[in-house]
Parts: structure tokens; sequence; C-alpha cells
């Protein structure tokens, strides 16, 4: 009898001995998730989702922080015409009427501006964080360090009354590629969180959540795709609005942030303008650009310092190709207040 009921007692023991060790080790599975660390690259990710689109360079730090930058271009299906161009505004994030957005919500964000914030682990493991957009904010873009200085000339001639020929030169410009160029003032903000899920060296998918609703970035490696051709250089454009083609002149310069450009010298039927490019490798081109009426040939409404105020804002995005190793984008978004633009944009040159 004691023989049985110590036998019994064992077994009894080996039972809730085992039964603890799969409670330890289910307890140790829910909480010990593997945990990928989205730092070590910089995620280039395309936005999308409750009317928004666009593009973002994001970088994780391992002191769980994050920084990069964002170009957004509301989507419409429908929007109320300005009436062409007029002033007023900031280079910069600014607000548009979305027809696309959930009922009760009524505006989207566009322009081009910098996020950062901090971020964590769930206990699931996937990265959780937040960061402000900011519109109509004051953001820096350096460019590359390595100085280069472009003169550019045009000679004109001149028949006199006489049959003599005169000519002089016009139109001369010079930059250098280290200046600093501001894009826009501070302004207001909007708070966005976000939950990603990220694979080391394929993918990132972030959801974010906005006053509009979920706006996803999905993401890959930048490196892990360089672009076909050169960016920087001569570019022209045909920018259509109202039913009228506005044919337009501009240089992109290369920044300390790779695959963002600047302009500082666009020009157009009797306007100037100014702003940022950002090539996505994941063959998608968007530009913020600040238009500027009333200027001569020879006027650049930009400071020594790079900083430019006022103006009227237009952002744009879509697709980039690379025929013959050039580079060749056709983009569509809207220009203040809320009219509808298309934008096509070739590089010139090798």
């Amino acid at each position: 009898m004691k023989s049985n009921i110590l036998n019994a007692c064992l077994r009894n023991v080996r039972s809730a001995v085992a039964i603890a060790g799969l409670m330890v080790l289910g307890g140790f599975t829910g909480v010990a998730q593997v945990q990928h660390p989205p730092y070590g690259t910089t995620w280039d990710c395309l936005i999308s989702g409750s009317g928004q689109q666009g593009i973002a360079f994001l970088t994780f730090s391992n002191d769980f922080t994050f920084s990069g930058f964002e170009l957004l271009v509301g989507k419409q299906t429908t929007a109320s015409s300005g009436g062409g161009r007029n002033s007023g505004g900031d280079v910069g994030r600014n607000t548009s009427t979305d027809t696309n957005a959930p009922t009760g919500t009524g505006t989207n964000l566009f322009g081009f501006g910098s996020v950062n914030g901090p971020w964590r682990y769930d206990n699931k493991g996937r990265v959780i964080g937040y960061f402000l957009q900011v519109v109509n904010q004051q953001t820096a873009i350096t460019t590359n360090q390595n100085i280069t200085t472009v003169n550019g000339t045009t000679t004109v001639y001149q028949t006199n009354a006489d049959g003599s020929i005169t000519s002089w030169i016009t139109n001369v410009f010079s930059y250098t590629t280290n200046t600093t160029y501001f894009t826009n003032t501070s302004g207001t903000t909007n708070g966005i969180s976000f939950t990603a899920k990220v694979v080391p060296g394929k993918h990132l998918n972030m959801v974010s959540s906005t006053p509009n609703g979920k706006v996803s970035y999905n993401g890959m490696p930048q490196n892990q795709k360089p672009i076909p051709a050169p960016i920087g250089g001569s570019w022209y454009g045909a920018k259509k609005e109202n039913n009228q083609t506005f044919v337009e002149f501009f240089n992109l310069l290369p920044t300390v942030v790779q695959n963002i450009y600047v302009t500082t010298n666009g020009q157009g039927p009797g306007f100037k303008f100014g702003g940022v490019a950002m090539v996505s490798v994941q063959k998608k081109m968007g530009f913020a650009l600040a238009t500027f009426e009333g200027f001569g040939t020879n006027d650049v409404p930009i400071d020594a310092e790079g900083n430019v105020s006022g103006g009227v804002l237009s952002a744009t995005l879509g697709g980039v190709s690379y025929p013959q190793k050039g580079a060749k984008a056709n983009t569509k978004g809207f220009e203040q207040p809320i009219t509808p633009i298309n934008f096509q944009a070739q590089r010139q040159g090798p």
C-alpha cells in the first residue's frame, strides 16, 4: 500500500514538474519574442493611405531615437481651384481639403519637412514610437561640402542701325554646393504614433495613426538599390495648371542627405522658384517647390544664407524612369491653395 501511494505521489510530482516546465517555457516564449532592430540602415519608404502619399527617409538609432525627412502630397479626386498662381504661404507643408479622407476629417499635409522622435519595442517585439508632423516648419538641408562653382553666361547680339553688331553678356549666375537651404518657418504640429514590423535588411512596414486615419510607410534599405542614373544637374520641366502649360528650367544640387536634392535657381515665364526633390529607390520622385512671381531674369528670391520666405507652395509625386541612363519624372499634386497640377521633368545631358 505504501509503495502504491509513493508511486502515485511520484507520478503527481513528475506531472507537476512537467506542467510547470511547460508554463515556464510558454511564459518565456510569450515575453521573449524576437526583436528585430530597425537600425543599421536608412529606410526608403513610400507613404500611402487615408488620401495621403509621399516619400520618407527614416534612420533609426540604437539609442532609441530616429530622424528623417518626408515629402507629402495629398491625393484628391476633386479639388476647388484657387484660380492660378497667387501669393502667400511659406515653403514647407501646407494643408488642403482631401475628398478621399475618411468622413469627419478634412485636411492633409503637403510639402517637405523633417521628422524625429523616440522609439521602443512593445511586448510583441514590434517597433513603436511617435513623431510630430510640423506644418510650415523650418528645415535646413546642407549640400555636399565638395565645393563646385558654376558660372553660366548668355551672349546677346544686337544689330545696330548702322549695320554694326554689338554683344553683351547677360544672365550670369554662380552657386556653390556647400550652402545651407532653409525650406520654411516654424508652425503648428500634428502628433503621429506608429507601430512597425521589421525584417532586417529587407523591409520595414510601419502603420501610423494620423488625424485622417491610418497611413502606411512601406520601406526598404536605401542602399539596396542604387539610383541607376545621375540626378544632379540641369533639368527642364513642364507644369500644367488650369489647362495652361508652363515651361521651367532648374538645376538640382546634391545634399549631404542621400537622394535629396535642392534647387535655388528655378525659372519659368514671369516667376522664379526653389525647393527640394526626393528620389526613392522604389522608382518614385517628388518635388516640393516655392514659386515667386514678379522677379526679373537675374533676381533670385533667396538671401545669402539660402533662406526662403513667402511664395506659393506646390508638391507633386509620381514615377521616375531612367530611359537611356537619363532620368525622367512624371508627377502630379497640388499648388496652394488646392489647385491640381501635373509636373513632368527631364534631366538634360549625360
